[in-house]
This record gives C-alpha cells, sequence and structure tokens, in this order.
C-alpha cells in the first residue's frame, strides 16, 4: 500500500511498512490524500514489489521520523472516514531493527524534517495528545480549530469543515485566496468578522462552499497590517472578492459593528448557485460602497447569480453607493429601510429574476442605469419615489408594479427621471402598472426623456397629486397626477398607453406639461370611466383641458359652468393640462303646432355623451299633442340632438239637441267645433208637430276644452178640427164657440184650444143620435 503526501509541487510515495504499531485487534482504513493505508490482524512479509526499491538502514532511521507524522494523518484520516471526531492512536515504534525486519520498501520517502513546526504544531493529531477533536482540514492536515485552519491556510488553499466551528479571530484575509468547503456545516464569527485586503498587487479572495456563516462580530473586523474598521461587520479591499456558493450568509444586528458589508473600490460579492444572504436589523447601511468617481460601469459589484437571494431586512439603507448590481434568474428584496432601499447603485435585472423594494422611508430604488430585461420589479409603499433614476433605463419585457409611494417630498413619484441624463425606453412586450400613489404616478425632471414603445402595456392610474402628506403645498407637485413633463423634457407615449382617472390639487388631472415641455399622445381607451367621486362614473370619450383657472367641469348645478373643451390627441410643446373626462350630449326638446311655430318654452336635457337620456311631451294650454317624436328616447351623442313634439290647437265642441218631453230625440244633433275661446250661437229649430217648450244649457258662449252640451225641449203640438165649427149645438150656448177669445198661441192655450173644439162635436154628434132613435120609435108605435 502507499501514501501519497503533498508537499510544495512535489508528490512522494511511501511504502508503509507493517512494522508501524497499529492495534492488532482492529482492523480498519486510514485514507491519506488519494491513497490508502490498511492495517490488519495479520502481519504477513511485505515482498518488494519490481517497482519499488528497498531503502538501508539508515533510509528506514528517516523513515522512521516520517511515519510519526503519517500516522498523524492518518488518524485524522480515520476519523474523516469513520465520522468520527475522536480518534485514538497507538505511538509508533522507534524501533529501527523492527523496521528492518519488516523489509521496508519506499519508493520516495516523505521528507518529514521538511516540514515546518508551525505546520506539526498546527497539526491535530500528535503522540503527546492521543486524542483531539478534528474541525477542518487543509489537504491531508487536521485542525482542532478553524482558527488554526485559517491560520495556516497558504494562497488558494481549501479549508475543509468537518463540524459546526466558531471563529474568534475573524476572517483576516491578506493577498491570499481561500475557500472555505463547509460540507454543510455552520461557521460563527461572533468576536470578529471579515476583513479582505489586497497586499500590493495581490488580491485577497474569501470563497464560502455549502456553508451556512453567522456573521455577528462584537468588535467589527479583524486588524491586518495595522488595519481594522470596528464599524463594520466586513470590509471588501480594493479589488478583492468574497464569494458564496450553495452558502446561506447572515448578518444580524444588535452584535456591534452597525454596517454590513463595506466595499473599496473594485471589491465584489458574489451569491452563486442557490447562495442566500440576509442582513437586517443593523443600525448603519446593509452594503455600501466608498466609490464615487462616477466610473461607467461602477467598479464595485454585487452579484445574485443562479437562483440566490439577497434579502435586506430593516437596516438604515440597503445598498449605498456607485454598486454594479447584477441580479440573474435570482431574487433581491430590500424592505423597511429606515432611508431609502437603494441610493446611487446600477441594477441589471434579468433572466426571470424578481426584485422588490417595499416600505422603505425615503426612495424604493433610488439608481443611475437601470435594466430590467424579462424579469419582475415591485416598489410598493415607499416614502418618496418607487423609482428615481438618474442615467439609462431599459425595460425589457418587464413587468413593473409601482403603488403605494407616500410622497414624503416635492417633486416624488411613482417613477422619477432625475436630471437631464435620465433616459428610459420601455419596449413593446413590457407591462407597466404605476398605481394607487399619493404622487404624480410619472415625472419627467428637466430634459429627462421617456419612450414608450406602441404595444407596451402601460396603465398610470388613481395617483393623487395633491400632496397629502407634506404640510407645505408646492403648485408643481400638486399638477399632472398621472405624467409632469417638466421644460425641456419629452414624453413620447404610445397610443396603447392608459392614463386616466389620476387626480391632481392644482391643474391637469392626468397629463400636466411645464412651459417649453414635448409630449405625444394617443385617444382615450375603449372602455374607460371615471372613478366616481370627487368626478362621476361616466364613461371617458376623450381629452378635455384641466387648467388651472379652468377645470374640467361637466356638472354643475344646472350645467352653468360646465367647462369640456375638448382636446385632440397629438404632440404638443408648451403648457398643457388634461383629464381624461368626457363632454356633456345635449338634447333639445321643442314644442311646435303643425306649422312648425314655438308653441311652449324648449326644454335642454345635458349629461356625459354615451348615457342615455329621456324627454317628455308638456301639457301646453288650448293645445294637444298629436305627434310624439321618435327619438323622445335615446342617447347622448357629441352632436345636440332636437326632439320635436307637435302640437295642433285644442278644439271645444258644442253639441245641441232636440228632445220631445220624454227625452227622445225628434230632430238631429246639431255639432259645433271651434278653437277654445271663439264665440258659439245655438239654434232652436222649428220641428213640425212640435212646440218649443225650453231649453237646458247655454245657447250662446264660447267653447272650452271638451263638450258643451244644449238640449231644446219640445211638446207635441195636437191640430183642432173645425168641421162643424159654424153648427150651433142644442145644449151649448151660441156664444161658448171653442173659436171665440184664443188666446195667443202658447202650448198651453193651443191645447186647450184643441181640447174644446173635441168636446163640442161629440155633444152634438150625440144629440143627433138620441133624436134619431126617438123617431124611430115613434114611428114603430105608429105602425101597430
Amino acid at each position: 500500500m502507499y501514501i501519497y503526501e503533498k508537499r510544495g509541487y512535489f508528490m512522494k510515495k511511501v511504502t508503509l511498512l507493517k512494522a508501524l504499531a497499529f492495534p492488532a485487534t482492529a482492523a480498519f482504513m486510514v485514507g491519506v490524500g488519494n491513497a490508502v493505508v490498511l492495517a490488519d490482524e495479520t502481519t504477513p512479509d511485505i515482498t518488494p514489489s519490481d517497482n519499488n526499491t528497498v531503502v538501508d538502514a539508515k533510509s528506514v532511521e528517516q523513515t522512521q521520523d516520517d511515519t510519526k507524522q503519517v500516522a498523524i494523518n492518518a488518524s485524522a484520516t480515520v476519523a474523516d472516514t469513520t465520522d468520527e471526531s475522536k480518534v485514538e492512536t497507538q505511538p509508533v515504534s522507534n524501533d529501527s531493527n523492527t523496521n528492518e525486519s519488516q523489509g521496508v520498501e519506499t519508493q520516495s520517502i516523505v521528507e518529514a524534517t521538511n516540514t515546518n513546526e508551525s505546520e506539526t504544531n498546527n497539526s491535530v493529531q500528535t503522540q503527546e495528545n492521543p486524542e483531539v477533536d478534528v474541525v477542518a482540514k487543509i489537504g491531508d492536515t487536521a485542525y482542532a480549530s478553524l482558527d488554526d485552519a485559517l491560520s495556516a491556510a497558504q494562497d488558494n488553499d481549501t479549508i475543509n469543515l468537518y463540524k459546526d466551528a466558531t471563529t474568534k479571530n475573524g476572517f483576516g484575509i491578506n493577498g491570499k485566496a481561500i475557500t472555505i468547503q463547509g460540507n454543510g456545516h455552520a461557521i460563527t464569527a461572533d468576536t470578529l468578522g471579515i476583513y479582505l485586503r489586497k497586499d500590493g498587487n495581490k488580491i485577497a479572495v474569501l470563497n464560502f462552499v455549502d456553508s451556512t456563516v453567522n456573521l455577528i462580530p462584537a468588535n467589527g473586523t479583524p486588524t491586518l497590517a495595522g488595519e481594522g474598521y470596528k464599524w463594520a461587520n466586513a470590509v471588501v479591499n480594493y479589488d478583492c472578492q468574497l464569494n458564496l456558493s450553495n452558502t446561506k450568509f447572515y448578518i444580524k444586528g444588535g452584535y456591534g459593528p452597525g454596517t454590513g458589508i463595506y466595499f473599496h473600490s473594485g471589491g465584489s460579492l458574489t451569491l452563486d448557485n442557490a447562495s442566500e444572504m440576509k442582513i437586517f436589523g443593523l443600525s448603519g447601511n446593509a452594503i455600501e460602497s466608498d466609490e464615487n468617481d462616477g466610473a461607467n460601469p461602477y467598479k464595485v459589484g454585487v452579484n445574485v447569480l443562479n437562483k440566490s437571494n439577497l434579502d435586506i431586512q430593516t437596516c438604515r439603507s440597503g445598498l449605498v453607493g456607485q454598486i454594479e448590481t447584477v441580479v440573474s434568474n435570482s431574487n433581491l428584496t430590500v424592505d423597511g429601510m429606515k432611508t431609502s432601499g437603494s441610493n446611487g447603485a446600477d441594477y441589471t435585472i434579468t433572466n426571470n429574476s424578481t426584485v422588490k423594494f417595499d416600505n422603505n422611508v425615503y426612495h424604493g430604488m433610488s439608481t443611475r442605469h437601470l435594466t430590467i430585461n424579462d424579469s419582475t420589479f415591485t416598489a410598493t409603499n415607499n416614502g418618496m419615489d418607487g423609482i428615481v433614476m438618474s442615467g439609462n433605463g431599459h425595460f425589457i419585457k418587464a413587468n413593473v408594479t409601482i403603488t403605494g409611494t407616500q410622497g414624503k417630498s416635492n417633486y416624488s413619484a411613482g417613477m422619477r427621471l432625475l436630471g437631464s441624463k435620465a433616459n428610459l425606453s420601455i419596449d413593446k412586450d413590457s407591462i407597466i402598472n404605476i398605481t394607487d400613489n399619493k404622487v404624480s404616478g410619472i415625472f419627467l425632471d428637466k430634459n429627462s426623456h421617456l419612450t414608450v414603445d406602441e404595444g407596451a402595456n402601460i396603465l398610470v392610474t388613481r395617483n393623487h397629486a395633491e400632496q397629502e402628506n407634506i404640510p407645505s403645498k408646492n403648485n408643481i407637485a400638486q399638477s399632472g397626477g398621472g405624467i409632469f413633463v417638466r421644460s425641456n423634457a419629452v414624453a413620447n407615449l404610445s397610443n396603447s398607453t392608459q392614463v386616466y382617472n389620476n387626480h391632481a390639487n392644482y391643474a391637469g388631472d392626468d397629463i400636466f406639461v411645464e412651459d417649453g415641455g414635448h409630449i405625444t399622445f394617443g385617444n382615450t381607451g375603449e372602455g374607460w370611466k371615471l372613478d366616481g367621486d370627487p368626478d362621476c362614473t361616466d364613461s371617458i370619450n376623450g381629452w378635455y383641458d384641466d387648467q388651472a383657472d379652468s377645470r374640467w367641469e361637466a356638472h354643475s348645478e344646472n350645467h352653468e359652468s360646465d367647462h369640456t373643451e375638448k382636446v385632440n390627441a397629438g404632440t404638443y410643446n408648451g403648457v398643457l393640462a388634461l383629464k381624461a373626462a368626457h363632454n356633456n350630449g345635449t338634447v333639445i326638446a321643442h314644442y311646435v303646432d303643425e306649422a312648425g311655430n314655438q308653441i311652449a318654452d324648449n326644454e335642454t336635457y345635458k349629461d356625459a355623451v354615451g348615457n342615455e337620456y329621456t324627454t317628455e311631451a308638456k301639457t301646453i294650454n288650448k293645445y294637444t299633442l298629436i305627434k310624439v317624436p321618435e327619438n323622445n328616447n335615446g342617447t347622448y351623442t357629441e352632436d345636440d340632438i332636437n326632439v320635436y313634439y307637435v302640437y295642433t290647437l285644442t278644439k271645444g265642441k258644442v253639441v245641441a239637441h232636440y228632445v220631445d218631453e220624454n227625452g227622445n230625440t225628434i230632430a238631429k244633433d246639431e255639432t259645433y267645433e271651434d278653437i277654445l275661446d271663439n264665440p258659439y250661437q245655438t239654434v232652436k229649430k222649428d220641428i213640425a208637430g212640435y212646440v218649443f217648450v225650453s231649453v237646458d244649457g247655454q245657447e250662446t258662449g264660447v267653447f272650452k276644452d271638451g263638450t258643451i252640451e244644449v238640449t231644446y225641449k219640445y211638446k207635441k203640438k195636437i191640430i183642432e178640427d173645425n168641421s162643424n165649427k159654424n153648427t150651433p149645438s142644442k145644449n151649448t150656448p151660441s156664444n161658448t164657440s171653442t173659436t171665440e177669445n184664443v188666446a195667443p198661441e202658447t202650448e198651453t192655450q193651443e191645447t186647450n184650444s184643441v181640447q174644446t173644439g173635441v168636446e163640442t162635436n161629440t155633444v152634438s154628434m150625440m144629440g143627433s143620435m138620441i133624436t134619431s132613435l126617438f123617431g124611430l120609435g115613434f114611428l114603430r108605435r105608429k105602425k101597430h
């Protein structure tokens, strides 16, 4: 069997003699490097192989010294192989004769004498201390503590961790690259933190792999070359690197230093391979850079890659200074900062990442350059701005939501383009929602530019430029609830951009352009409706003037103060204040006669275009409605609607009836019709066989609405028989003739006259009959 042991750049192979005094009762494997030492209960002779040379006695003596170190390392390897933290070893025999008798063979001998004293002292296992904990190893060398391993580590060394460990000395790396392979174990730095220092041109690199790191140092960073930082948990010096791979890394406030990680120019932090870093509860900034030279790109880098997660909670600020921040297929959360979530960093957010800046007292994300590509960004409930950007911005297949901005300073906005170098483009595949902020939705500072590609889904609504959270009011900050464009700024909005239902105390509920500003915008959209108080819920049909001294109004009392001056979509330069709203349609109801002459006052109805209307006919004195128009009900349009109700003069009716004393009609009714208030005159008829008796109703008068009835009553006339008028009756005196003393013709007299004549004739006839009867009797008696 062979042992390989690394020394510098050389690898030597040693044939281990069975003369080593391993326990005779145990069988075990000892791994050193890539080779294995096998010890068992038997001790067969070892025959030299063809490939090995036999050493002389002097070599054997030298080998005995080396085997002491080999045994130590072998014991440590047993701990690794058997997963035991404590290993018990037997002292190695110094009997050279025994070694010789075993026929020790070796091709090359490990030069134990080359092992320096410090390495020997740092080795976990010695003959004087046969039972020691193995915490870490560098190569084949085991260490009782992480601090021992760190102290022994050379450039490019990897420290393998075999159990959870605590470091008091921290990670002071001066010009070396050190990797901590945690193997799933936890590391706690509770006294000193991390200081990565550049030594001349040699940078320091600290890699954590498969580890959990709790960085809670009470006394700041280690001191290197006389430099230490009591106020920081970690300092990454010029061009140095702190890298995490599949590692959880926690920095928690309340233990001492206020700052999380502080970078000098060129320093970097990388989270890779599903790593997670949480920084929370610090009195200072979580991640900070001292770079201030305006480099493009910035030299300090924070990289969150490949399903990693950087989570910063409740510190003073999140990422501060000129930091080039890249988030790719990963998450970044900055929540609850006492000042700003970010101040000055550049951001590239790409490859299905999610970034959140929420609940920060000042700015959410304050950035120079910002690219969001195929990723999601939210800024919720921040104090001043959701996003404030001073450089170039590119939204490509971006999904951005900004809401709940409180507006704690003038010129705050959901999204603000700050300064002449701010230039944001939004591509056609992006979805941008800027809603429910207590400030303008979008604010373009002087000389800034915004371009929205056609097809982009942009919604800017329910934002309020009202300075609710600022005691001192500013007209600029109270204008342009949707979008504010300052002088020399340019906003090119697409036709698909939706800006409506925003509100501003001073002017321009939805759009305000300052003198010298430029804007292009499209028509209002289908289905837009106003959101109610203080306005209405009517449909939106266009853009309307909304200047400070002539605010849009469509619902004043009696519509006397309405202002609905329409403004067409297009490109405008200079002052402009607009509201997406509606004008009022007008319906005029006319009341006319058959000739089209107005016979009553018109009635005017007004309401939002698109709403329904209903008109009503009037009751007009002396007129009767004869035509109801088909458009008496309908929908308001932008053009005036005229509705005509047609009337005719109302006619009265008089009906004259002619009846006998029993109410029977004895002559045809006469009907008279004419315009009301015109006079009428009924006529009494002469009806044969009847005499007029009386009249019921007014024979004369004026026509009234309705029917007037007049009834003429008659009685039947009795005709007198004058055939025996000159023959006097024997029983009637000659002076009783009915023709004598006849009264003037009246109904009564006429009737009486007729009755008297009848009675006289009857008496005369009866007298003649009696006389005849007497004559016949006389003749009969005479005959007999």
